[in-house]
């Protein structure tokens, strides 16, 4: 596996573009940043291999495919479509229920606004995941269906008590870790019955007390993106990585600017207790030898998996009123811009 992971290892880094910038592939070589973030709606379209002497590289997609019908063979067909690419993580699937029809931000990313059918969908999607080779974070934790505020312009909040909290918002997660999620990824929502003070990110009583005690999680915790204002608070990503993995998390996401990534890796380094931090490297080296070995994969023939969406996507429309013409012939198709923002 090369060198021993340091502070590094915990810093994810996201860039701008189809190609990833120099100083960052620098980093990634050495060591001092340990994952990459690819968003197509960045223009990540092209990824050059980099650490191959020293540390693997996650190759990482962001959000994934949430469908609305989901059956056993979606999240494999994914999968393998993933690997094919040297893609070993997907953040994803949402585990959110979408119990707030104001919510902004979640909606259809979400599988639904019951619990029990969530649950379902999110367990099946990682055992279909993690079985083919893929790592998954279910995400938002403890869970983000209920806000009315989009945490990439502010800081939500939940006001749900606690006893609503469990029943509704982790019983997907709950199911999903039970089906062998290695990752989670956590919310910028605050939850005063859970921690009056603190947003999930830097809440060790939600990441400590919840996750690890009451839902027997042991696996990796990512931040959603530190660059999002629902974390921002009067803080830069730097101090915030380091506030994060002081909390209990074990990565943090920072999706803008090599200088910011490197700087939160040392930050980490010298604000972070060397016991809380030797606690996320082994997580984060858990992960890595379980995932970055994967090389791509020959050629996937992905026929089958575009006749399933296509299944999928039918499927999913329910048709009112009287019946529609004939889609024969050319169709045009009007598109209505919208504007562009990273969603983790």
């Amino acid at each position: 596996m090369g060198r021993e992971l340091g502070p590094g290892a915990l810093v994810w880094a996201g860039f701008d573009g189809p190609e990833v910038p120099g100083p960052l592939l620098d980093a990634i070589r050495d060591g001092r940043i340990g994952g990459l973030l690819l968003f197509a709606v960045r223009g990540n379209i092209s990824f050059r291999r980099a650490g191959e002497n020293h540390q693997r590289v996650y190759r990482i997609v962001i959000d994934g495919i949430d469908v609305p019908v989901l059956r056993v063979d979606v999240e494999p067909a994914l999968a393998e479509g993933l690997l094919a690419d040297g893609f070993t993580v997907n953040h994803a699937p949402v585990c959110d229920v979408n119990s707030e029809p104001r919510n902004p931000v979640i909606g259809i990313r979400a599988f639904g606004d019951h619990p029990e059918r969530v649950a379902a969908f999110a367990a099946a999607w990682v055992r279909g995941s993690e079985g083919a080779g893929v790592a998954t974070s279910p995400k938002h934790f403890p869970g983000h269906g209920a806000s009315s505020v989009d945490s990439h312009l502010a800081t939500p909040e939940v006001s749900a008590e606690a006893a609503v909290l469990r029943e509704r918002e982790l019983g997907p997660f709950r199911a999903a870790i039970r089906a062998g999620a290695s990752m989670v990824m956590t919310a910028h929502v605050r939850y005063p019955a859970l921690d009056p003070e603190n947003i999930a990110t830097f809440s060790p009583a939600i990441l400590i007390d919840v996750l690890r005690g009451e839902l027997g999680f042991d696996g990796l915790t990512i931040t959603d993106s530190l660059d999002m204002l629902g974390a921002r608070y009067e803080e830069s990503p730097t101090r915030m990585a380091a506030r994060a993995i002081t909390a209990g998390i074990d990565a943090v996401m920072i999706t803008t600017g090599a200088d910011l990534q490197l700087a939160a890796a040392d930050a980490i380094a010298e604000s972070v207790a060397p016991a809380r931090v030797s606690e996320a490297i082994r997580r984060a080296t858990v992960a890595r030898e379980r995932f970055s070995g994967q090389g791509p994969r020959d050629d996937v023939d992905d026929g089958p998996a575009r006749a399933l969406a296509a299944e999928i996507a039918a499927r999913s429309i329910t048709h009112v009123g009287p019946p529609l013409p004939a889609m024969t012939g050319r169709m045009r198709v009007t598109v209505l811009p919208f504007p562009v923002r990273t969603m983790a």
